[in-house]
C-alpha cells in the first residue's frame, strides 16, 4: 500500500493520498481507473480536486485533456 509507506516514512498526507490514488487508479476492480466520459465533441476530460484539511487549502483542475492521472497537477 504505497500510501502508507509514504507516512511511515514520514512523507506528508497529501503525498500518501497522491500515492493511493494513483495505486487504486490501476486495480481493475475499482471505478477510478475508467477515466473520464467523452464530452460533446469527441474529447476525454478530467477534473480533479484535493482539498489539506490542516492549512484548510485546497486545489483542482478541470477539463484538463492528454494527462492520465490528473491529480499529478497539484503541485504544478
Amino acid at each position: 500500500m504505497p500510501g502508507f509507506t509514504i507516512l511511515d516514512r514520514g512523507g506528508t498526507s497529501l503525498d500518501a493520498v497522491t500515492a493511493a490514488v494513483a495505486s487504486a487508479r490501476g486495480r481493475p476492480t475499482l471505478q477510478c481507473r475508467r477515466g473520464g466520459a467523452l464530452t460533446r465533441d469527441g474529447w476525454v476530460e478530467l477534473d480533479a480536486a484535493v482539498m489539506a484539511g490542516a492549512k484548510q487549502e485546497a486545489g483542482a483542475v478541470a477539463a484538463v485533456r492528454h494527462i492520465k492521472n490528473p491529480w499529478i497537477l497539484r503541485d504544478a
